[in-house]
């Protein structure tokens, strides 16, 4: 480590309200948030070290950036021991004993558990963890990690051979009753498929392909031309120079969907819609060297109406998908409900894995307590996630390295008019078996402790417990309108429903209208919706923590209105803010990572109860001139460990926001106005620093 390295490393981070007495934690010292920033940035390359590889969740932060968080925000010691125990625990690769650090009967809360990532810490530090999640999804996973498995009779290592012995087993199976529904014979791994529509007026067969290329990972590029005949198109596999790419890429006949189409031939026009449309597999990828050959053999789809007899599942019971422009944007073109985004082979083969889980479920159930065998069952209910995210009618095929791509990677769902189906069961891309293997390693990496966490379906809003009851609240809520995390959980948690609800855990009730999101097509006044419930949230908050408890609460956006939003929030309670920490743990390589701030680098805004805090500016004109010496002493800070401008920007406007919380400022246009002019301040310091000026989505 460089010696301006050690420097940051020994430097508090600067306050923005002062202690009365002796009663703050670790984390007030302010030197969290760099060993955190080294460590979680590079946790997301590490598969198989956490459990963030069992299930799937969006925007968990890194278990190396959590587990020191939960630990500062408890810890009331702040000496060097106590410093370097928090930077023991950033490390996912070393064990450590902080009993001596943290006082018996701590409890924690995070009232937005999401996937579990801040309860699971707090349950690995011995700590009473206490997790809430509006979303069924996300009860699902943290009921199945922080509270079947430790109350498993089996051991960890018993666990761990139960559930690789009973993953391989259903696979194994699953492999041998799906063998007539995949061409494994000719070693085929990926079924590249496109849409063809059939003219109602003309009867001409044409298609609604837009993605020429198959490979674009060697040269001379490879991909697939349209050929006109009287009666139909057909597909010709060619081969193009790399240089004479982007010529050919402006020639390809066919156009991008759009809502209204015409027939190339009648010039018929029709809207673009799947239910019109046959699903055409034109390309087969073949073996491990990905040989890519024209599909000359019959169409196939499977019958699955036995199967969903069998399970007694019906495709009514799917419920709709929203008609979301530019966030769900598959409902606009006849992916109308949750059934509908697999083609029949896709939707065969999950259910098949439902029957296989349910059935062992019955033969656990038999030879084990009920906490294991839900725990086996609830785990390997993983492998419907990986067939959900790796292999549906919206899973993209990436000619750039000739692998699928994840289908709910992001914030929003793409429409794509050419997928990818592979065989989950062949040693290819995106298999199960590989998938059970990062199953397994996940369970591995979590330490069996005596002290089950308790997980509740409810709303953050109003909380189900009594005054003065948390130590601490450690959360990492949804920012603004960033993610619509109920609408992406549906499509996973609409499959998996069917395999824990023989389970007896969990209910089939997504409650959409009541998530804390800023929405214009949930409400008239989404930003209100949005304040309003945080606010209520944070009050709860306020009641439900010790006189001398702390709230460390991770925030970010990329809009003047989402930091306004938290501003107005915060101000309409009592609590103060008494620092706001940076974080910069994402990825630099994730896509749009290099075009928005809140991706990667969100703020950990640190609060207490007034009665410990006092603050010295209680007018704007002081907060204005308090951000212009805080701004210089944070950028010279953030500058010596090379952070880029964007952050050191956010960083010092985020602080903005919190002294503008502190003197209580409740009217909205005031606020606003406010924060334009601490964003020019910031300004001063970085030129190119910028919020973006948008509504809500």
């Amino acid at each position: 480590m460089s010696q301006e390295s050690n420097e940051i490393d020994n430097e508090t981070f600067p306050q923005i309200a002062s202690f009365k007495n002796n009663n703050h934690r670790l984390i007030d010292r302010g030197t969290y948030f760099y060993n955190a920033s080294l460590k979680g940035g590079t946790e997301r390359y590490r598969h198989g070290k956490t459990a963030h590889t069992i299930h799937v969740w969006w925007a968990r932060r890194p278990f190396s950036a959590m587990k020191p968080l939960v630990f500062a925000s408890v810890c009331r010691s702040s000496d060097k021991n106590a410093v370097d125990m928090m930077k023991q625990l950033s490390s996912l690769d070393e064990t450590a004993n902080v009993d001596e650090f943290i006082a018996e009967d701590t409890k924690v809360l995070d009232m937005f558990g999401g996937g579990g990532t801040i309860p699971i810490s707090a349950y690995e530090l011995g700590i009473q963890s206490y997790s809430m999640d509006i979303n069924p999804l996300s009860v699902f996973i943290q009921k199945n990690l922080i509270e079947l498995f430790p109350k498993s009779e089996l051991s960890k290592d018993m666990l761990i051979e139960l559930l690789e012995t009973t993953g391989r087993k259903i696979l194994t199976e699953l492999k041998e009753i799906t063998s007539d529904d995949y061409e494994r014979d000719d070693d085929v791994i990926v079924y590249i498929t496109t849409y063809r529509y059939h003219c109602k007026n003309c009867s001409y067969l044409f298609f609604l392909s837009k993605r020429p290329w198959l490979d674009k990972k060697s040269d001379p590029y490879i991909g697939l031309r349209i050929m006109d005949s009287d009666t139909e198109q057909t597909f010709e596999l060619i081969e193009v120079p790399k240089s004479e790419a982007k010529k050919y890429t402006r020639l390809y006949r066919s156009k991008s969907p759009l809502k209204t189409l015409e027939c190339p031939k009648c010039r018929y026009k029709f809207n673009a819609d799947i239910r019109d449309c046959d699903d055409i597999v034109v390309a087969h990828i073949k073996g491990m060297k990905k040989e890519i050959v024209l599909n000359k053999k019959e169409q196939y789809s499977p019958n699955i109406d036995d199967m969903l007899e069998k399970l007694s599942i019906t495709s009514s019971e799917f419920s709709k998908i929203p008609k979301w422009s530019g966030i769900v944007n598959p409902a606009l073109y006849g992916v109308v409900t949750y059934f509908d985004f697999l083609n029949n082979r896709q939707k065969l083969i999950i259910l098949h894995l439902i029957d296989l889980l349910r059935s062992e479920y019955s033969i656990l159930s038999n030879n084990y307590s009920e906490y294991t065998s839900n725990f086996i069952v609830s785990t390997l209910s993983a492998l419907i996630d990986q067939l959900v995210d790796w292999n549906s009618r919206i899973t993209m095929w990436i000619s750039e390295n000739r692998q699928p791509g994840r289908a709910f990677s992001g914030p929003g769902v793409a429409m794509y008019w050419d997928y990818c189906e592979i065989d989950p069961l062949l040693r290819g891309p995106a298999n199960l078996w590989k998938k059970l293997d990062r199953i397994i390693k996940g369970v591995g990496s979590l330490d069996k402790m005596n002290n089950p966490g308790k997980v509740i379906l409810g709303d953050a809003r109003e909380l189900p417990f009594e005054d003065e009851t948390f130590d601490a609240i450690v959360t990492d809520p949804p920012y603004y309108d960033n993610i619509y995390y109920s609408i992406l959980a549906d499509f996973f948690h609409s499959w998996k429903y069917h395999v824990f609800s023989e389970l007896s855990l969990f209910d089939n009730n997504t409650n959409h209208q009541q998530e804390l999101v800023a929405s214009s097509y949930r409400s008239k006044d989404p930003h209100g919706f949005y304040v309003d419930g945080m606010s209520r949230t944070l009050t709860e908050t306020e009641r439900v923590l010790t006189n001398e408890g702390v709230v460390s609460f991770i925030y970010s956006h990329s809009t003047l209105n989402g930091w306004a939003a938290i501003c107005e929030a915060i101000s309409r309670t009592e609590l103060i803010v008494s620092s706001v920490q940076p974080l910069m743990i994402e990825r630099k390589a994730r896509p749009r990572g290099h075009n928005s701030v809140s991706i990667d680098a969100c703020l950990v805004f640190v609060m207490h109860k007034k009665n410990i805090l006092d603050i010295e500016y209680h007018t704007f004109e002081d907060v204005s001139n308090e951000l212009r010496i805080l701004g210089a002493v944070i950028h010279k800070l953030l500058r010596k460990i090379d952070w880029d401008d964007e952050t050191i920007g956010l960083t010092i406007f985020a602080n903005a926001v919190g002294m503008l919380a502190n003197i209580k400022l409740t009217d909205r246009d005031t606020i606003h106005s406010n924060l334009i002019e601490c964003e020019s301040i910031v300004k001063q310091l970085i030129p190119n620093f910028r919020l973006l000026k948008r509504e809500s989505i």
